[in-house]
């Protein structure tokens, strides 16, 4: 059985315990560490703060490209169920959602509120039902919660129904 020295503990370990690699088709041997001062290596090398901190920013560029991409491609894929044509790629549409998101300063249009991840949707300005496009001019992001209420309402017929709400409810207080 072939042995070789390992670089860093300095033991010949026999050639198994040295991973492979692809090179030219066929598989060769690292051949200077061994797998276990290799891991022992790596987990030093990922265990530090500076390694973290790198990676938890690495993470967060991505997370937050991906946000937008993920939000375009599900409109995209729900205005292809719908039988309609769509205008742009995903890509572009994200890169429209990210620009948006930074006009409105991660601010709910319709409320005020702050926009997390979580509770962010994406609205038509004039609602589909009511012959709304899905051009880019008529999207807006406000909050879950506030798409709800609105619905299918336009801006107009929402602010009435507030009106309502908030009369009876005064009244109501008042009894």
């Amino acid at each position: 059985m072939e042995k070789l020295k390992c670089k860093v503990c300095k033991i010949k370990v026999p050639i198994e315990n040295y991973s492979l690699r692809l090179s030219n088709g066929k598989y060769i041997r690292y051949g200077k560490t061994c797998d276990e001062c290799r891991k022992k290596i790596n987990k030093q090398k990922t265990t530090t703060d500076e390694f973290r901190k790198k990676n938890r920013i690495k993470q967060n560029k991505y997370n937050h490209k991906r946000f937008f991409y993920s939000r375009a491609t599900s409109m995209i894929n729900r205005i292809k169920r719908c039988g309609e044509n769509v205008p742009y790629t995903p890509m572009e549409l994200a890169k429209y959602l990210a620009i948006l998101w930074k006009k409105q300063n991660g601010e709910c249009m319709l409320s005020g509120d702050k926009l997390t991840r979580e509770n962010a949707h994406v609205d038509h300005i004039i609602t589909k039902n009511n012959g709304g496009s899905n051009d880019f001019d008529n999207l807006r992001w406000v909050t879950k919660i506030s798409n709800g209420i609105k619905n299918s309402l336009n801006d107009d017929e929402l602010i009435e129904h507030i009106k309502k709400i908030y009369n009876k409810l005064v009244i109501n207080s008042l009894n």
